[in-house]
């Protein structure tokens, strides 16, 4: 006999916002632009774009919000928070027991496997020399944590913390979105009438946030 069953519900949102900026260029300037400064400003507002969003994401990680639940992210309640200053085997240890600990939304546990070791640039080199393969000759002196991928954000402000993540495809962590048909930055030019020269204006219809 077939019982029916039901499917557990994060209460976790976030909402797209609209940013943007407009560049002018004068008339003279465009006579003048020998050097083509002018064909590279919708490049440069296109990786002023992706700054933006990479700059987003990085302060979900450091400010530490609140979920649905009231408490921060990353919180001893959550059992995701290491008391491992330290990034060494029993550093990577104790949190990779943390996150294989998880349970999902239902109770049940979520057995997820360490991916990737994030760090500030100021802690890159200690990562680096605990995630490099070694050739051991005995069981003791080799390294279970060389296959971690290492990534280092230089938007992460928090010195002292260090993060280990699954692969996002195997567990929920912080998501972003685009408005519907206008992915990434969006840009429009304009030629003046009133005032000679022209404008430039790039639109990005961003949001983020953590949904587990």
């Amino acid at each position: 006999e077939y019982t029916y069953g039901t499917i557990a519900e994060g209460a976790e949102s976030y909402r797209v916002e609209t940013f943007g900026k407009i560049f002018a260029i004068t008339r003279q300037a465009l006579i003048n632009d020998d050097l083509g400064a002018f064909t590279r400003v919708p490049a440069m507002m296109g990786q002023a774009a992706a700054a933006f969003e990479a700059k987003t994401l990085a302060g979900l990680i450091d400010g530490n919000p609140a979920m649905s639940d009231g408490v921060a992210v990353f919180h001893a309640d959550h059992e995701n928070l290491d008391t491992a200053s330290v990034i060494d085997t029993a550093g990577l240890s104790s949190s990779r027991l943390l996150l294989r600990s998880q349970t999902g939304l239902g109770g049940g546990k979520i057995n997820s496997t360490p991916r990737f070791l994030l760090v500030s640039p100021d802690r890159e080199t200690e990562a680096e020399q605990a995630l490099a393969a070694v050739t051991a000759t005995k069981t003791d002196d080799a390294n279970p944590f060389s296959g971690l991928s290492l990534i280092v954000d230089g938007y992460l402000t928090d010195a002292s913390a260090w993060y280990m993540a699954a692969d996002p495809a195997a567990l929920d962590g912080i998501e972003y979105a685009y408005l519907e048909g206008a992915p990434g930055p969006q840009i429009e030019t304009k030629a003046g009438f009133e005032v000679d020269g022209m404008s430039i204006k790039v639109r990005l219809d961003f949001g983020a946030g953590w949904v587990d």
